[in-house]
C-alpha cells in the first residue's frame, strides 16, 4: 500500500520513498556479523590518531608570488629561496626527536602497531591521556629552560633576517627598496596592523620602498615572535578514530590477530 506523505515535506530519501518493499536495516545481509564486529572491536580498543600542531614553523620565498619589477631583478637571480626555520639545525632537530619520543609509550602490551597508527587497548585509555599530558609538559619545559624568552625572540628575527638578506641578494645592486629598513621594535606594531586589515600580498604596493619587509611580514606572520605565543600554538592531538562498517562484512573478530589482520586489510584497500 502506498505510503501517503505531506506533499510541503521534502522527504530526504525522495527515489527511495515509494518503496515500500525496503527491508528494514537489521535484516539486510550481514549487519548482525558486522554490528558483533564493530562491538568486540571497540571492547578491545580503538584506533590512535597522533599529530603534533604548531611545532614547525617555517617559511619560503618565490619571485613569482612578488610583484619585484623584471628590471630590478638580476639575470641568474634564483627563483626560489631554501626553506627559513624558525630554529637553528641543532634545535629544530631536538624538537623533531619529541615527534618520536613520544612513541615510545606504546608497545606489545598496551597496542598493536597499525599502518596508520596504533590500536590502543581499551584498559590503557587512562594511562596514555597521563602520559600525554606528562609529555606536553616536558616539551614546554624544554622550551622554556632550553631555549628560553630571549633565545627564541632571536631565533625569530634571525629567520625573518634570512628572508630579507635572500630577496635582496636577487636584485640588481641599485633598485628602489631600502636596504638596511629592519627595525625589530617596529615589526610587532606593522604585524598587528597586517592581522587586524587582513591586508594580502596582492594588496601591496611595489612601488613602496618597504615593499620588501611587508612582503616577508605576511610569509612569516604564521611564526609566533613570543616564546609565549609559540607555547599556546602547541598542541600534542590524539582522536580515537572509528572503522566504517563495511569492513566488518567478511570478518570474524575473536582476537588480537583478527584485528591486526582486519587493520592490514583496510590499508591495502585504502592504498
Amino acid at each position: 500500500m502506498f505510503k501517503p506523505y505531506d506533499p510541503k515535506q521534502v522527504p530526504l530519501f525522495p527515489d527511495l520513498f515509494e518503496d515500500v518493499y525496503l527491508p528494514p536495516i537489521t535484516t539486510l545481509p550481514g549487519f548482525e556479523q558486522e554490528i558483533e564486529n564493530f562491538i568486540k572491536l571497540a571492547d578491545f580498543g580503538a584506533l590512535l590518531d597522533l599529530t603534533f600542531q604548531g611545532l614547525e614553523k617555517t617559511y619560503s620565498l618565490r619571485l613569482s608570488e612578488l610583484q619585484i619589477p623584471e628590471a630590478l631583478i638580476l639575470e641568474n637571480a634564483r627563483t626560489e629561496s631554501p626553506v627559513f626555520n624558525l630554529f637553528p639545525t641543532d634545535y629544530f632537530r631536538r624538537l623533531q626527536r619529541f615527534r618520536y619520543e613520544i612513541k615510545a609509550f606504546f608497545n606489545k602490551h598496551n597496542s598493536l602497531k597499525a599502518p596508520n597508527g596504533y590500536f590502543l587497548f581499551r584498559t590503557h585509555f587512562h594511562h596514555w591521556e597521563n602520559y600525554r599530558s606528562q609529555f606536553y609538559e616536558n616539551l614546554v619545559h624544554y622550551l622554556q629552560s632550553g631555549i628560553g624568552v630571549q633565545r627564541y625572540r632571536n631565533f625569530f628575527e634571525t629567520c625573518f633576517q634570512s628572508g630579507v638578506d635572500w630577496l635582496i641578494a636577487q636584485l640588481r645592486p641599485a633598485h628602489s627598496y631600502l636596504s638596511q629598513f629592519y627595525n625589530p621594535r617596529d615589526l610587532d606594531q606593522r604585524r598587528k596592523t597586517f592581522q587586524k586589515s587582513g591586508t594580502t600580498l596582492a594588496q601591496l604596493t611595489p612601488e613602496d620602498p618597504e615593499y620588501l619587509l611587508n612582503c616577508i611580514v605576511l610569509k612569516t606572520l604564521h611564526i609566533p615572535t613570543t616564546l609565549g605565543q609559540y607555547i599556546k600554538g602547541l598542541a600534542i592531538i590524539s582522536t580515537f578514530k572509528t572503522i566504517h562498517l563495511n569492513y566488518m562484512k567478511d570478518v570474524k573478530i575473536e582476537t588480537l590477530r583478527d584485528i591486526k589482520n582486519l587493520l592490514e586489510s583496510i590499508n591495502r584497500k585504502t592504498t
